[in-house]
This record gives C-alpha cells, structure tokens and sequence, in this order.
C-alpha cells in the first residue's frame, strides 16, 4: 500500500474530454467536475484540482492534476456535467483559457 506523505501529493488524471464535451456530457470548459473520496457527492468533500492547460480541455488526454491528502492512497471518484461540482470562480489557478500576463524583469542600469 502507498501512503502519501504529509503534506498530500498531487496526481494526475487523464480523461478524454474531447468526447464528453462533444455528447455534452460536460461543459466548454472541463471545468464542471469534481474530484472527492468514492462515495462523497458534496463539494464542501471535494479534492483541489487544475486542470493543465497543455493540451487543456476538449483534447482526447486532458490532464486533471488532483491533490490528495497525506496517508493511504485511496480511490477518487470523478463526477462531472453538473454546474453545482468544479470551479464557482475562474482564476489562473483553474481556468487554462484565462490568459496569463507576462512579466519581463529587465536589470537595473
């Protein structure tokens, strides 16, 4: 058995996102899901995630980054297609279509 360490770690889970974007199945932005122990249907329950914004979503092999709590390694459900489950408020954090600035750090004269 796996035991993570203190502090939790993060795993990645890949999902075809391409095809339940395609049947509806989920939202535009694969942000509509939601990660939690088997068994928990509440958000207040959930696991943090991100989803990689390479290749991002509606992609065959879309990357969840999910964190897990530190001890045994245990399942994690994936629940998606209900507005109620992911991400209330897009950020940098969570939203890949969220453009990112870019800082340009020039050296003193």
């Amino acid at each position: 058995m796996y035991v993570v360490p203190a502090g939790g770690a993060v795993v990645e889970v890949i999902v075809d996102t391409a095809e339940l974007t395609a049947a509806n199945r989920m939202g535009p932005a694969c942000l509509d899901v939601m990660f939690a122990p088997p068994g928990e249907l509440s958000p207040a329950g959930s696991l943090p995630f991100y989803l990689d914004p390479h290749p991002g979503c509606n992609a065959t092999a879309s990357s969840y980054l999910v964190r897990v709590p530190a001890g045994p390694l245990a399942p994690i459900d994936m629940y998606y297609g209900d507005p109620n489950f992911g991400v209330v408020v897009k950020n940098l954090k969570n939203d890949p279509e969220v453009r990112r600035c870019r800082l340009t750090i020039s050296s003193p004269r």
